[in-house]
């Protein structure tokens, strides 16, 4: 028997009853060794068993041609039968048997000379080529895992939820704070000179828990205002009275193409809840929260306080009410569109770029995209709020281009 399951034989290293085996732990360290000599083995024995059935039967041989097409049904279903199914079969239900590991360990140490020969092989070639070993590897494991999600989602193992929970983490190193920012425009910020009481009833009805608070120009941030240090403060000596400038903490800044996997490590470490993202030229761009980087992994978390906006509507048939500020891989992904998200963050950006220009308001342009009819239909303070998508025919837009 040459196949055991490797999955389950790493699992075996943490099993109380079998962490002290050997053969299990020195398996579990290099199962790169021990996948290889084994289909070493198994190629290795089925020819031999071709040659040696050929010079046995070759002196019964009679009609040549009868012979080899038999010699193939025979052979393709002894291949098919105990190469593959049967092994597998055994590794399935039977790899936490130590006696299959140890009969793997002892078939694998024979054939270690061969094993090193064909990894300098592999090497070479993949050098040749220009492949990097080692993210080669990582590729094909992470492909192999969403796989496996993949086949066990379909076998009811994991419900859509959990599918979705488990590629996305594999996309969370993908993604950066510029990604999922809340952008400047859109950020609730306050001027550390204006008077306090012109923000009072702002702060306690649009229940934020921080906010950011510059100097003069809103690119100088100068720091974040907790409002729970605010609402206590406010208790002692009244909202008159309280000295902003002594609540702030320092803002955390970071640069807004920076990885939010990196980010939610570095914010876990230093117990910050928001981070100031900043562009290539130092100025302020947006800010990042650590619910900002969960949702990422579990979907939109809505608390007590928050407005339930739905960003992507569908009226009819084919036809959607989309945000402006809708994320486009949002959109690829809701819609299951392929458009273009790597220069644009937001549809708005794309459609402005697609437009040329900055639609007035009350004007209402239309801008066509393969078979995506996008129409403006709210403009405001140069942005353009809502739109309208109508999704057309690929079929019949192939034959009105002809």
């Amino acid at each position: 028997v040459l196949e055991i399951s490797i999955i389950k034989t790493k699992n075996l290293v943490q099993d109380e009853e079998h962490k002290d085996n050997t053969f299990v732990s020195k398996i579990a360290k290099n199962t790169e060794r021990y996948a290889i000599s084994m289909q070493f083995l198994k190629i290795f024995l089925l020819m031999m068993l071709s040659i040696e059935s050929f010079l046995f039967i070759q002196k019964y041989i009679v009609n040549y041609k009868t012979y080899f097409v038999c010699c193939f049904l025979a052979f393709s279903l002894i291949i098919v039968v105990f190469s593959e199914i049967i092994p597998k079969k055994i590794a399935l239900f039977k790899s936490d048997k130590p006696r299959f590991m140890i009969m793997a360990y002892t078939l694998s140490f024979f054939v270690y000379p061969i094993y090193f020969f064909i990894q300098i092989i592999n090497r070479i070639i993949l050098k040749f080529f220009g492949l990097n070993t080692d993210s080669f590897e990582e590729k094909v494991s992470e492909e192999e895992i969403k796989a496996l999600v993949e086949t066990a989602s379909e076998k009811g193992v994991f419900n859509d939820i959990e599918k979705d929970m488990i590629n996305s983490i594999f996309s969370f190193d993908d993604i950066t704070a510029k990604d999922i920012m809340v952008s400047r425009k859109d950020t609730y910020k306050i001027d550390i000179d204006e008077p306090f009481e012109k923000y009072i009833d702002e702060i306690l009805e649009s229940y934020y828990s921080r906010i950011p608070v510059y100097k003069e120009d809103i690119d100088d941030i100068i720091g974040i205002l907790n409002v729970k240090d605010l609402t206590l403060e406010a208790r002692k000596v009244g909202f008159e009275n309280v000295d902003i400038e002594k609540l702030l903490q320092t803002p955390y800044f970071v640069p807004e193409m920076k990885n939010i996997d990196e980010l939610f490590k570095e914010m876990q470490k230093l117990r910050n809840h928001m981070a100031i993202l900043v562009d290539e030229y130092g100025g302020f761009s947006g800010i990042v929260t650590i619910e900002d980087m969960i949702e990422q992994i579990m979907g939109d978390i809505n608390d007590e306080f928050d407005d339930e906006e739905i960003s992507i509507q569908k009226i009819s048939e084919n036809v959607y009410a989309i945000d402006g500020t809708t994320e486009i891989r949002e959109i690829n992904k809701e819609l299951n569109l392929n458009l273009e998200n790597e220069n644009y963050d937001t549809v708005s950006a794309l459609i402005i770029e697609k437009l040329g220009y900055i639609p007035d308001e009350g004007e209402k342009p239309t801008v066509t995209i393969d078979n995506l009819l996008f129409k403006v239909e709210l403009v405001s303070d140069n942005r353009i709020e809502k739109l309208k998508l109508i999704i057309k025919d690929l079929d019949i837009v192939e034959n009105d281009k002809k």
